[in-house]
């Protein structure tokens, strides 16, 4: 069964689940008129996002499902006797918390940083004024 069959056949089937259960059939008789319709359409407009975003997903892992066998199969094995600091029997999590780096390095320069980065002089002015609205705010502020 290809993938266009398989998505016709899964789109038919939702779209028979989706008129058997008859989302717009009761309604409280105190609403008005216009308030059912438009809640009728909002469901609807709901309903109908929902289905596509749900093929869109069908689709895409449908997709993957084609490509991930292909892509796994080309990854080459582990060479056991390359130096490691994990076990062997090391746990996903335990490698997960090291963030998976065999060996961190720190060399940091902060010398080379100030050196490219040195002002002769440093100057900081904020220029602004207040608007009335403000003044009067800050002052019910103060008084409490």
């Amino acid at each position: 069964m290809d993938l266009d069959e398989r998505l016709r056949t899964w789109c038919n089937r939702l779209k028979q689940n989706l008129l058997e259960f008859n989302l717009f059939s009761t309604f409280s008789p105190n609403i008005e008129q216009h308030e059912i319709d438009s809640e009728r359409i909002s469901t609807r407009i709901y309903i109908f996002l929902l289905v596509v975003l749900v093929v869109i997903l069908a689709s895409y892992t449908a997709e993957v499902e084609v490509l991930v066998p292909n892509i796994i199969s080309n990854i080459p094995a582990l060479n056991s006797t390359v130096q490691s600091r994990y076990q062997i029997n090391s746990t996903l999590d335990e490698i997960i918390n090291q963030l998976m780096v065999e060996q961190w390095s720190n060399s940091t320069s902060h010398e080379a940083y100030y050196d490219q980065c040195n002002p002769a002089l440093c100057i900081y002015s904020y220029v602004g004024k207040n608007g009335l609205i403000t003044i009067i705010t800050t002052i019910i502020e103060l008084i409490g």
